[in-house]
Parts: C-alpha cells; structure tokens; sequence
C-alpha cells in the first residue's frame, strides 16, 4: 500500500477471505448472520487458524492505512471476501485454502 500511495494510485483491491470477517467467538456473532464492515475476526487466541489470523489481521492492515491518510491522499480501497475459489491450486493438498 506504500508503492500504491507512492506512486498514487487511485483504488486498490485486496483480495482478503471470509476468514477475516466471520471467525468471531459466538456472542459477537450477529444475531442475523449478516455481516458488515463492522464485524471482524478475533485474531487473540487459540480459535483461528494462522491463515484467517493473517487473513485478519492484513486486512485490518490495510484499512488502518487507507484511514490514516489525509483525506486528499487517500486510496479507495475495495475488499473483495470470497468465500470460495474454484480451480486447480498451484501447491499440493493440505493447506487451509486446497
């Protein structure tokens, strides 16, 4: 987000995961079960896996960037959650994602 910010770019996404949003100890879990930008993983403690902690926590990264930057400079920034993705994986089986 530097180099974007350096060379001022205009928006940026950030393909982040559904892990970093619906991994939360359940009374904070919305009672609908709709999520919005105020909900986010508990990355402290022993429920998450590393994957979603750093799913979490780059996220979270990358919003507190955006938002300490003066409004002028600031990036429009675009998270995209998926949920899934279809396709051949480029590693072999065992990992979070395969």
């Amino acid at each position: 987000m530097e180099g974007c910010h350096l060379h001022r770019v205009k928006r940026l996404v950030l393909t982040s995961s559904l892990m970093s949003v619906q991994c939360m100890r359940p009374e904070n879990m919305p009672a609908d079960l709709i999520f919005t930008d105020k909900h986010w993983s508990d990355p402290v403690g022993d429920h998450l896996n590393a994957y979603a902690k750093s799913k979490t926590i780059a996220e979270k990264v990358a919003w507190d960037f955006q938002n300490a930057l003066p409004e002028a400079e600031q990036i429009e920034l675009v998270v995209i959650n998926p949920g899934m993705i279809l396709g051949p994986a480029f590693v072999g089986a065992g990992f979070t994602s395969g």
